[in-house]
């Protein structure tokens, strides 16, 4: 039996959510947060916060407010 995480799925969703943001960005491809959010449901500040908090120094945000 696998041990329990203290905070469950929640962490394992945005391990995968981060994950796949970077695969995305990796292969050149935009961001579009609206999509993004609809897609993990969840609302754009939290893919807004993924971008600009969590992936600090990985990614960049350019005037043009993509990612």
């Amino acid at each position: 039996m696998k041990p329990k995480s203290a905070r469950g799925p929640t962490v394992t969703k945005l391990a995968l959510r981060l994950s796949k943001m970077l695969a995305l960005l990796h292969k050149g491809d935009d961001i579009d947060k609206h999509c993004l959010a609809e897609q993990y449901k969840v609302s754009v500040r939290t893919i807004e916060r993924d971008l600009a908090d969590r992936l600090h120094g990985i990614v960049e945000h350019t005037p043009d407010g993509r990612w």
